[in-house]
């Protein structure tokens, strides 16, 4: 497994939520791990770390990369949120399931 570090602008729909950069930690699942969701190979699916408790992410909100252009539209990298996202209060997270938007 790899990990990467990213930076996000975070939109519920077309609208972005916050004027913020979030910085997030993507880590890429093993195969079983990605079936579990469901979806079909190739899997473009992570598990995202967010140091902050802060933001009300839901489900089927999406992160646009700041910094990654996606080589088939030639526009930012996004992922969509699959999970349920509940912050840890403990560990003062969020832990995300990301599925990269390919192509569109």
């Amino acid at each position: 497994m790899s990990t990467q570090d990213i930076r996000v602008k975070w939109y519920r729909a077309t609208v972005q939520q916050t004027p913020d950069i979030i910085p997030v930690q993507l880590d890429s699942m093993s195969m079983q791990e990605a079936a579990y969701y469901g979806g079909e190979q190739p899997y473009f699916r992570y598990k995202a770390f967010i140091n902050t408790t802060q933001y009300a992410f839901a489900f089927r909100d999406s992160l646009t990369d700041v910094d990654n252009v996606d080589p088939v539209t030639t526009t930012a990298v996004k992922y969509r949120i699959i999970n349920d996202p509940r912050p840890s209060q403990l560990a003062n997270i969020y832990a995300l399931i990301l599925d990269k938007v390919v192509g569109s």
